[in-house]
């Protein structure tokens, strides 16, 4: 049984998280457009580079090559009435899964386990290359938000990075 939406106004407001693979970008995009409306999101987070498509660190190059599709959906989006943000995940990483960052990243410190197990990917929060790189990562994808003062929305994020460095750190 097919079922119309309502008409009424919501008092929730709905948020749908959504991952764009670079390769299935244009249908996933198209898909998500068509959907909208008719399932009354009020904003889609779109999350980068998740799970099994994570790069670990993601490379700078990657990011940048990405921000037209970023900037796409975010016109998109405006379109609908829809709010655009996103959910990179450009932390520590969460499993090396057979990468080695320190290539991409010279420098890099990486986690050491318990047993003196050390990580190729994880970064270690008191790595300075670390948090250069995810400071540039995130004003990458801040560069993406119209109609926010890029300078306030980028002052935003770097506190959010120092307080999640800050925050692990402390619990070394």
């Amino acid at each position: 049984m097919s079922r119309k939406p309502s008409t009424h106004p919501s008092a929730a407001w709905y948020a749908l998280r959504r991952t764009l693979p670079t390769w299935s970008f244009d249908r996933n995009l198209g898909e998500l457009v068509e959907v909208l409306a008719r399932y009354r999101v009020d904003e889609v987070i779109i999350k980068i580079d998740t799970e099994e498509f994570t790069h670990g660190q993601a490379p700078l190059d990657w990011i940048k090559s990405y921000q037209p599709k970023l900037i796409r959906v975010r016109e998109e989006l405006a379109k609908l009435g829809v709010v655009y943000s996103l959910n990179p995940w450009i932390t520590l990483g969460h499993v090396d899964r057979g990468r080695d960052g320190r290539t991409q990243l010279p420098g890099l410190r990486t986690l050491v386990g318990h047993d003196g197990t050390e990580c190729t990917c994880c970064a270690c929060p008191l790595s300075q290359v670390c948090r250069d790189n995810t400071e540039t990562a995130w004003t990458l994808y801040a560069q993406t938000a119209a109609g926010r003062a890029p300078s306030a929305r980028h002052q935003r994020l770097r506190l959010s990075s120092e307080h999640l460095i800050l925050s692990l750190s402390a619990m070394l």
